[in-house]
């Protein structure tokens, strides 16, 4: 009999997906206010294939101490083109990460709807996170 030890080699993360027209730090802005986060900017550079020009994207980062979860608001769109092509009905990506049981995807959901700039939220499978994921958690 033949054991086989398989091995993830991936994040454990949620990923929600949300429309609006704001501009990021606007929309960072609203977040941090409603959420009473503290969302700080930078700019995420991934390659989508190691001989590939990098594209940039906003990014914000804030981590919770309390939850132990790190949250990510990262701009789909950029003038390189789309983060992730296969999430084109999206303007931004809102990633949780961490003791990912502590996080409530429902309740998020729920929350970010209630900011009125924003029109579309809505769950996402990791799947398409695949290539860029270590590039986005890796910091």
């Amino acid at each position: 009999m033949k054991h086989r030890l398989d091995i993830s080699d991936s994040y454990e993360f949620e990923a929600i997906g949300l429309s609006c027209h704001l501009r990021d730090f606007k929309l960072a802005w609203l977040i941090n206010k409603h959420f009473r986060w503290d969302l700080v900017r930078e700019t995420l550079s991934v390659k989508s294939s190691p001989k590939s020009e990098p594209h940039h994207h906003a990014c914000f980062r804030y981590a919770d101490e309390d939850t132990h979860l790190r949250y990510i608001l990262i701009s789909n769109r950029s003038r390189e083109g789309l983060l992730i092509k296969k999430l084109k009905q999206f303007d931004f990506l809102l990633l949780a990460e961490g003791y990912i049981d502590m996080f409530d995807r429902s309740a998020c959901m729920h929350d970010l709807r209630s900011i009125s700039e924003v029109q579309l939220v809505q769950a996402i499978d990791n799947e398409p996170f695949e290539k860029v994921q270590y590039q986005i958690f890796d910091v």
